[in-house]
């Protein structure tokens, strides 16, 4: 057959064929190993590439700014030069910005120790009014000129501590206490309010507990939430604190027996200057905002719910690592 088209050679034996195919079998392993090893290259140079790159990112934000990590151009250079350029830009706004909020506070300082004379002075003449004057109306006007004038002395200090916090200037010296003492701290002001309205204030055993905080600052923001509770609690009413410590963090919290929190203003408690519909006038909105300031500062968090037996509680957690 093959005759009739030409062909007078010899056909291949099974032997030759064997060779052919084994032939074929290792350059096709040959150019498969090429491939394989080409792609484990282009990966590996890949993930050596983007370790320069995180090195290069860590570079940055420790401070250093090198103009350029790499010595042979390749298609992440241009991502390199990009990153540098943006995080630079972002350094620098981050920088602006911390000196802004310096300047704030420094300004907020000097505005406060301003207004403490004048504030001082009010409060003399109020008093001395009051003291002297034989007029029911006069002593009214006069006491009210009093509470005002307290009202914007708590105030400006209130922001004068936001205004540090804000700028990262507040020094707190955390040591470790115990909660008895932390809550001593925190009543010690309150106690006055608490006997106005003939509430009780309960503290279950806390010998043994401690926290690693700055007692001042720490006990400056429970005293807020004692007043909010205080303030949202009828006559005769009764808050109760509660300690709570484990392996992970120490919890405080803080219930009252009364109204609660309306479900829609949870979310906003601690804005600040946000004043619930069952605020006093005399709120200002801060207290809240600047005690969640406080424990965060702390490896801390607040929390705030409403009781399933009614009423509102308050749960402030430290955590130790």
């Amino acid at each position: 057959i093959l005759e009739d088209y030409g062909y007078y050679g010899r056909l291949l034996t099974w032997k030759e064929h064997a060779m052919v195919f084994i032939f074929s079998g290792i350059l096709a392993c040959l150019f498969f190993s090429f491939f394989l090893g080409l792609l484990f290259y282009q990966h590996r140079r890949i993930q050596l590439r983007i370790q320069n790159l995180t090195d290069y990112l860590k570079q940055i934000n420790h401070g250093e700014y090198p103009l350029h990590s790499y010595t042979v151009e390749d298609e992440c250079s241009f991502l390199e030069d990009e990153i540098y350029k943006t995080v630079t830009a972002l350094r620098e706004s981050s920088s602006h910005a911390v000196s802004a909020k310096e300047n704030l506070a420094k300004n907020m300082a000097d505005i406060s120790h301003q207004l403490k004379t004048p504030l001082t002075s009010l409060s003399i003449m109020a008093e001395l009014m009051q003291q002297y004057s034989e007029k029911t109306e006069q002593q009214k006007i006069a006491s009210q000129i009093l509470n005002q004038t307290e009202h914007l002395r708590n105030l400006v200090v209130a922001l004068l501590h936001l205004s540090r916090m804000d700028a990262g200037v507040l020094q707190l010296i955390q040591k470790e206490i115990s909660v008895e003492e932390l809550l001593s701290c925190a009543m010690e002001p309150v106690l006055p309010l608490l006997k106005e309205k003939q509430q009780t204030l309960q503290i279950q055993s806390i010998s043994d507990c401690t926290l690693f905080c700055d007692i001042g600052w720490t006990a400056e923001g429970i005293e807020n939430i004692l007043k909010n509770c205080s303030e949202h609690t009828p006559k005769n009413g009764s808050i109760q604190i509660a300690i709570f410590q484990n392996p992970i963090y120490t919890e405080i919290q803080i219930e009252d027996n009364g109204e609660g929190f309306d479900p829609k203003e949870l979310p906003h408690l601690f804005q600040r200057f946000y004043k619930g519909k069952h605020s006093s006038k005399d709120n200002i909105g801060i207290g809240l905002a600047l005690a969640k300031s406080i424990i965060e500062q702390q490896n801390g968090e607040i929390l705030a719910e409403n009781r399933a037996e009614g009423g509102a509680r308050f749960r402030i957690k430290f955590f130790k690592f």
